[in-house]
């Protein structure tokens, strides 16, 4: 089996899930823990494990991105833009104001912005 330094690498809570997996495997083949599972076989679970956990860190981080984009879109998104909307623009770039805060206060993205000064200017 494992020694103590070997298998004190890995953290409590993967410890924990390959724990859960030699019990199920026992109870499966009726055997003890002890005589069921190799050093060799142990490692394979805790990678096993270990792929697992890193599968399903991935998965979250993905769904988070999809919530942020979704959560990205600003009221004026598809929306023509208005006379009115181009002279604020036009004062506010003559005003040294940021593309960063032009967007937020039209309620557009910067490249928005940036594309609609240049645009103007052409």
């Amino acid at each position: 089996m494992m020694t103590e330094t070997e298998f004190g690498q890995f953290n409590s809570h993967i410890k924990k899930e390959v724990i859960k997996m030699l019990v199920h495997i026992s109870l499966e083949n009726g055997t003890s823990i002890e005589t069921n599972i190799s050093e060799k076989q142990l490692i394979e679970l805790f990678r096993a494990v270990i792929n697992r956990k890193q599968e399903r860190i991935a998965i979250e981080k993905a769904i988070q991105i999809k919530r942020k984009r979704k959560t990205v879109r600003r009221k004026n998104t598809y929306k023509r833009w208005t006379p009115d909307e181009d002279q604020l623009l036009l004062n506010m770039k003559s005003s040294n104001i940021s593309y960063k805060e032009m967007a937020r206060k039209l309620g557009r993205s910067i490249q928005s912005v940036t594309n609609r000064i240049y645009m103007l200017k052409h």
